[in-house]
């Protein structure tokens, strides 16, 4: 969503609802558009929030484990690819 211009806020915090109907346990955030929806979850959903993908990694892969349903969203230019890939290593490992 980095190509949002200036509904971009309003739209990330709109995510909100969608999460809460799909029952998501965690959420890893990342960037100053999903920092506006991070900050008004519940303290017991955010996992973790960085200005990066790459700085989310470590937390990702520490709290994943075999069986879990992962979904990981994001434009192309948030570079969510590495977090993907970085899964499917931890896990094929």
């Amino acid at each position: 969503m980095l190509e949002l211009g200036p509904s971009a806020r309003e739209l990330h915090i709109g995510l909100r609802d969608a999460i809460d109907e799909a029952g998501v346990d965690l959420i890893f955030a990342c960037g100053p558009n999903m920092e506006h929806l991070f900050t008004i979850l519940e303290p017991d959903r955010r996992a973790a929030w960085a200005p990066s993908s790459e700085g989310l990694m470590d937390q990702l892969l520490d709290a994943v484990r075999p069986g879990d349903a992962v979904m990981i969203k994001g434009s192309l230019g948030s570079r969510m690819a590495l977090l993907v890939e970085a899964l499917k290593g931890w896990f094929s490992a």
